[in-house]
């Protein structure tokens, strides 16, 4: 896994350099340090390599594109292709092998209503943000990064996305950033946009598949059966049971290394889920990966 961003410019001063300082910033706690960790080159535009967290900053004169801000690709001319566009349609027709997207620019953040730019009505169901959660078969988030009208280059959104490298939703980050502002900064003043699920989690590990026709209940007496996910290894599974399946889960039993394991239910238990878990190393820790549960009956 690894950053892959567009911005060759690595020491570029003023919100783009900024900008991908804080997407480093942000990104180390998940892959960790090191320039083996980040790819530069336009992920946008390839279709070999799959990246979970990919990075584009540059000006966005329409809410459908942004121009790259890479002199000397395409024509060979740099004025020209300082310009050249990422348009909205080249989600579709590229399908970029991106999870996550952390995009830099102005109007693409105003997905959410028709506006005139430039004298120009536009039509904002192509708006790039959106687009890039209709890929055909990546596209999990997009953030909004964007300079703050009125401060000072640089001092835009400082996004926190650091929970994610112990295991946290990305919706963790977005709370995390909007208690992150401090009197009279410019953070007190962060336009903040995320589209996508915010439950999502940057790294997961595959669920475990009931057995049905091997797990049963007689009177207090439980006994469960599941199968692996194929593609995991080194795994645990914990036990969990409830009152019913929208109530909170409480532990039975766990770690276990058996795929079947019999116990003694609470009597007022209707509902039994099973977890996988995974120790994971980070840039930031070592942490047990939990999978999403999977329910019985």
């Amino acid at each position: 896994m690894a950053l892959g961003t567009s911005d060759l410019n690595l020491h570029d001063v003023g919100d783009n350099g900024i900008a991908y300082e804080n997407a480093i910033r942000n990104l180390s706690p998940i892959f960790g340090s090191g320039f083996d960790k980040v790819v530069v080159g336009d992920p946008f535009h390839q279709k070999t390599d799959s990246y979970l967290w990919g990075f584009l900053a540059g000006t966005a004169g329409r809410p459908n594109s942004m121009s790259d801000g890479q002199p000397g690709s395409g024509t060979g001319d740099p004025e020209i292709d300082l310009f050249l566009q990422h348009e909205s349609a080249y989600f579709l027709s590229t399908d970029p092998k991106i999870g996550f997207y952390l995009l830099l620019g102005s109007y693409i953040g105003d997905w959410y209503t028709l506006e005139d730019v430039q004298d120009q009505a536009i039509n904002l169901r192509d708006d790039f943000m959106r687009a890039a959660l209709a890929t055909p078969t990546y596209g999990l988030a997009a953030v909004w990064m964007t300079p703050n009208p009125g401060t000072p280059p640089g001092s835009g959104t400082h996004w926190q996305f650091h929970p994610a490298g112990v295991g946290e939703v990305i919706g963790t980050g977005l709370t995390q950033t909007i208690n992150n502002g401090r009197p009279n900064s410019a953070d007190q003043w962060a336009c903040l946009s995320i589209l996508g699920d915010p439950t999502l989690r940057s790294s997961v590990i595959g669920p475990v598949t009931i057995n049905l026709s091997q797990s049963w209940k007689s009177g207090n007496t439980v006994n469960l059966s599941w199968s692996p996910h194929p593609e995991e290894t080194g795994c645990v599974d914990y036990i969990y049971e409830a009152p019913y399946r929208s109530d909170p889960y409480s532990k039975v039993a766990g770690p276990i290394s058996e795929t079947s394991h019999q116990f003694q239910a609470d009597p007022s238990s209707t509902s039994f889920m099973v977890r996988a878990g995974k120790n994971l190393t980070t840039g930031s820790a070592t942490y047990e990966n939990l999978s999403q549960g999977a329910f019985w009956p």
